[in-house]
């Protein structure tokens, strides 16, 4: 190849690579953007799972003898790599047409039940330990109050037995001192006696009530500090997630919903975000993997051609276009072969064929002309109204090889000096 020819295409191919990014750059990222964070989310998803699956199922083996609890872990790992890609094998067997799909989707049908069932586990099992968490403090607190308020009603009636066996014996002394005083005996000293006993009694029982009355308060004071708790514990649920407590409130219209509504607004999450995650791993790889081999039909193909043979490359649009212009140049030529019934019609078949012939020649010869004069293929074919590829087959029957190689190759012009002065103009 000579130097002009090599400078020419290498001007061809940095006009291609210009053509391309205004044609097809955005396309290419915004497809590229695409497939990208498609598999983004489905790794994501999957090593969520994964590390969830491998969790629950080692679980499953801790407690019993004997039994290595990763050989669980291993098996949990296991099923959801093979639910993660059960479909998309499935689909490569449909699509290279061999038997197996069913087997597939039976399987994976499987797996994917157990790794469910893992991730299901695993949410009830978090939101099992919440629920204990969030009873547990309500059950002490109230046990705390309860217990403060039995303790308040025994010393209140100790304090009422204490002022009743107080009067009983304060009642008794004076009636003892009064005896005593009214009998006309010279004995008062006695009466003293009793008079102290009296004043001993009421001293011990006023003692014994200030002691029961001040342990009330301070009883009453760590039940109000309770109920306080409980209060704060209602208003806050510092067990729960904002949401579960939302969600509650919503579905049970209340502002404190009880425990157990939150905690079956918590399972329903879980459920909804299990089906969730499960979904885009184990559907989503299947619909991106089909998407890649619709892109890869699409994609022109490289192909050895024979010897003696050029091989053009088209999109699958353009081969659909050569299909129907070969179809259509097949019947003219079954048309041109098949003989008229009578020698006029055989005389105008004759003369069209001349005609086509000559056109087909004349139409060459401009599409040489216009390839000299530095037109580009893409502006020859828009200038005669057809594609590239069905000018290509067209001139395929009407230039020489070399003539073909000029002008859809960019190879050098078969008519010598004027190739290399257009090779050096270019």
């Amino acid at each position: 190849m000579t130097a002009g020819a090599e400078e020419y295409e290498e001007r061809l191919t940095i006009v291609g690579a210009l053509r391309w990014m205004r044609d097809s750059f955005a396309a290419w990222f915004a497809t590229g953007w695409l497939y990208l964070i498609l598999w983004a989310v489905v790794g994501i998803a999957f090593t969520v799972l994964l590390y969830i699956d491998g969790k629950f199922s080692r679980s499953l083996a801790e407690g019993l003898e004997d039994i290595d609890p990763f050989s669980f872990q291993a098996m949990g790992w296991g099923f959801r790599l093979f639910a993660a890609i059960f479909l998309m094998a499935a689909a490569r067997c449909i699509y290279k047409s061999v038997k197996g799909a069913l087997t597939f989707r039976l399987l994976g049908g499987f797996a994917s039940i157990i790794v469910c069932l893992h991730a299901f586990g695993f949410g009830f099992q978090a939101l099992q330990d919440r629920r204990d968490d969030a009873l547990a403090v309500r059950e002490v607190v109230a046990l705390q109050a309860n217990n403060s308020d039995e303790q308040i009603a025994l010393l209140r009636e100790q304090i009422e037995t204490t002022r009743t066996d107080r009067d009983a014996r304060v009642t008794r002394l004076q009636a003892s001192i009064d005896g005593i005083v009214g009998d006309g005996l010279n004995n008062d000293q006695l009466a003293d006696v009793y008079r102290a006993d009296q004043t001993k009694a009421e001293n011990d029982a006023t003692a014994k009530i200030n002691a029961a009355e001040a342990e009330i308060s301070r009883l009453a004071g760590e039940g109000n500090a309770a109920q306080q708790t409980i209060a704060t514990v209602t208003a806050d649920e510092k067990p729960w997630p904002a949401l579960y407590i939302g969600l509650a409130q919503l579905l049970t219209w209340s502002k404190e919903p009880d425990d157990w509504a939150i905690y079956l607004c918590g399972v329903g999450f879980i459920v909804l975000w299990v089906l969730l995650a499960e979904a885009l791993v184990i559907f989503l790889p299947e619909r991106i993997y089909l998407m890649h081999l619709r892109d890869a039909e699409a994609r022109p193909r490289d192909v050895q051609p024979e010897e003696g043979k050029v091989i053009i490359k088209m999109t699958e649009q353009e081969a659909a276009e050569m299909q129907e212009a070969l179809q259509h140049y097949a019947k003219l030529r079954e048309g041109h072969l098949k003989g008229g019934e009578t020698n006029k019609r055989r005389t105008r078949q004759d003369t069209k064929r001349l005609e086509a012939n000559q056109y087909m020649e004349k139409r060459a010869a401009k599409v040489l002309r216009q390839r000299r004069t530095g037109a580009s293929v893409s502006d020859i074919s828009r200038s005669l109204g057809v594609t590239p590829a069905v000018l290509g087959l067209e001139m395929r029957q009407w230039l020489t090889d070399q003539e073909y190689v000029f002008v859809f190759e960019g190879g050098p012009d078969p008519q010598g000096d004027a190739g290399e002065n257009f090779s050096s103009g270019a």
